[in-house]
């Protein structure tokens, strides 16, 4: 197949977005907040379609999700949080003050100056956690939402008030209960623990339409002596409504800061021109963790945007996913590449009717393509079902690429960048291959096809320039360029027309006596066995502080059948005779489960802590 040339470098060498610029005049005419957008989708948008709880089998319209929500407000400030210098006026006087302070900050370009609380909250995919997520924007610039995956252990949760300075932390139940005895943290001020009900016996809600469940959300606060107040400059919240968790693959999760503008732009490019494709008459999965970018924008806030069916759920398992597409006829899941590996191989996979799939959209890391189209055709998909590929970062608010419907790009590829976005590609020295955020000068930008370098993008007007790292303005400064450009430490390259491929990571290359091996690449070599179902490369370090390629291995259902020591000659002589002698792996483990993060990116760092060990 032939693909039309998209993009041509400018002078400087920068390609710009094939679908144009982005006029910002779309949604600032029309929303200052976050809570302004959630009120026009939920409640003239769409007031009927559905929003429904996989565990429960609740269902509520998206109306009745945003009076619970703002009923939640309500009790949020009824616990104290509320501003300090508001809390001697009245409620109607607050609800005086809403447009004034709409209109000062639309003045200001969003900017609210005013102290705000930054509120953590832990919890599971859930009902009760989009209530809260949605009362936190409707206390319009009074706070900064900011989550943890609902797996995290005491001194992770601790952690991320700490780097937060987060005051007020909200679990729910389950959460709560895990923990109850460890809570202890000098910033807190308030701890608030959610409950749900619901049933015919509750009575219907203000929004909630005829047919649906009435459905409810309780907090109990606790009140408690803040030890220690958080240090850090008040203004560098001044336009933030999200504070966003990074992967913490390579290190800890840094707190990244999101602007209403941020998420507008986010929306509106992804509805833009062929590149997200839902309808009111869809059903999508929301299973992404609600902690992370995948969860908070690019599987809800920019999917509401077009009105489907959301099925909320923590993550099902791999074959979840079969029974919950069949269970609800879903026509949209976003899902990671290890999901996909694993049903390309699955062997009851044509028990389930997965007729209605129209979509699959894959993030978070490369999918292997030739497992991918196994899954469409055992599934009897080819054809009729498309997969998109997406790309993007917590550092960007989201996605920035993904398959078009309209501009035809290679399926390997990363697709098309979204309208307004320019990107470069930065030839990467020896240092800059050690360091992922290097502050050494680029030494000249790729134009040329199949010479790797890193990444770099940035979004219209600058805007995360200055809005990148909470409370850290050197970790800012490292990440970008003078020019605007946010350093993604990820490995891209061109092919004959331009078109962008991501080959790795640059903290997760390989080096071996001199050369960088790209582990990428080598697990995409490894999964072209059907001998494995997963698998994860990294360097093992050795005395002499060389690290050596080696694999860890999950076996497929046909490898289980193979004895290790066959399936360990097996690869290392397919990928010796698919790669230079350098890059060949010296060693294969084999693992029950590859260690994965929510959004499911490989944990190298933990497997390192085990060949260390």
């Amino acid at each position: 197949m032939s693909y039309e040339r998209l993009y041509v470098p400018n002078s400087d060498g920068i390609f710009e977005s094939p679908l144009g610029e982005f006029d910002t005049s779309l949604y600032t005419d029309r929303w200052v907040t976050v809570a302004d957008y959630l009120e026009e989708v939920f409640t003239l948008m769409y007031p009927h379609s559905r929003v429904i709880e996989a565990l429960t089998d609740r269902n509520i319209s998206y109306s009745h999700l945003f009076a619970v929500g703002q009923r939640v407000k309500s009790q949020l400030i009824d616990a104290g949080l509320e501003r300090s210098d508001q809390k001697n006026e009245t409620r109607e006087s607050k609800a005086n003050e809403k447009n004034e302070t709409n209109k000062m900050n639309a003045m200001n370009g969003g900017v609210c100056t005013r102290e705000k609380t930054v509120i953590l909250m832990v919890g599971e995919n859930s009902l009760e956690w989009l209530a809260v997520f949605i009362a936190c924007h409707l206390m319009r610039g009074e706070v900064v939402f900011s989550a943890t995956h609902p797996s995290s252990p005491w001194p992770e949760i601790s952690r991320s008030i700490t780097t937060t300075c987060a005051t007020v932390l909200v679990l729910t139940r389950n959460c709560y209960q895990k923990i109850a005895e460890e809570i202890d943290h000098p910033f807190l001020t308030h701890v608030i623990i959610t409950d749900s009900r619901g049933g015919e016996g509750l009575g219907k809600g203000e929004g909630e339409d005829e047919g649906g469940e009435s459905y409810e959300v309780t907090l109990t606060s606790t009140r408690r002596e803040q030890i220690e107040n958080p240090e850090y400059d008040r203004h560098e919240l001044d336009d933030v409504c999200q504070m966003l968790l990074s992967s913490g693959t390579s290190g800890s999760p840094k707190p990244i800061k999101i602007s209403p503008q941020m998420i507008f732009y986010n929306i509106l490019a992804l509805a833009s021109k062929g590149t997200y494709v839902y309808s009111p008459a869809d059903i999508s999965l929301l299973a992404q963790p609600l902690s992370h970018v995948g969860g908070q924008n690019i599987a809800f806030l920019s999917v509401i945007y077009h009105g489907p069916s959301l099925v909320v759920t923590d993550y099902p398992g791999s074959v979840g996913v079969l029974e919950m597409v069949q269970k609800y006829k879903m026509t949209h899941i976003i899902a990671v590449p290890v999901v996909l590996n694993f049903l390309s191989q699955y062997e009851q996979l044509d028990q389930f009717d997965l007729s209605s799939l129209k979509y699959i959209l894959a993030g978070a890391t490369i999918p292997n393509f030739e497992k991918v189209n196994l899954l469409l055709r055992r599934a009897k998909l080819e054809g009729k079902c498309r997969l998109k590929n997406i790309y993007g970062a917590s550092e960007l608010c989201g996605v920035v690429f993904a398959t078009n419907d309209r501009l035809l790009t290679p399926i390997e590829s990363v697709g098309v960048c979204a309208p307004g976005i320019s990107f470069k590609i930065a030839r990467m020295g020896e240092e800059e291959r050690d360091r992922i955020t290097s502050t050494a000068p680029a030494s000249g930008l790729i134009t040329e096809p199949g010479v790797e370098g890193q990444m770099m993008i940035r979004l219209p007007n600058g805007q995360q320039l200055d809005k990148l790292y909470f409370n850290d303005p050197q970790k800012t400064k490292d990440s970008m360029t003078e020019d605007g450009f946010y350093k993604t430490g990820d490995i891209a390259k061109l092919d004959e027309n331009c078109n962008v491929y991501i080959t790795g990571r640059m903290s997760e290359s390989i080096k071996f006596r001199g050369f960088y091996v790209s582990a990428d690449e080598i697990e995409e070599i490894v999964m072209q066995s059907d001998l494995v179902m997963d698998c994860a490369v990294v360097g093992e370090p050795s005395v002499s502080n060389v690290e050596s390629p080696v694999a860890f291995v999950v076996p497929s259902p046909k490898g289980t059948l193979m004895p290790q020591e066959k399936i360990k000659e097996t690869l290392i002589a397919h990928v010796a005779a698919s790669v230079s002698a350098y890059k060949q792996i010296r060693e294969v483990y084999f693992i029950d489960q590859i260690p994965r993060n929510g959004n499911g990116k490989t944990m190298r760092k933990e497997l390192k802590k085990g060949l260390i060990k």
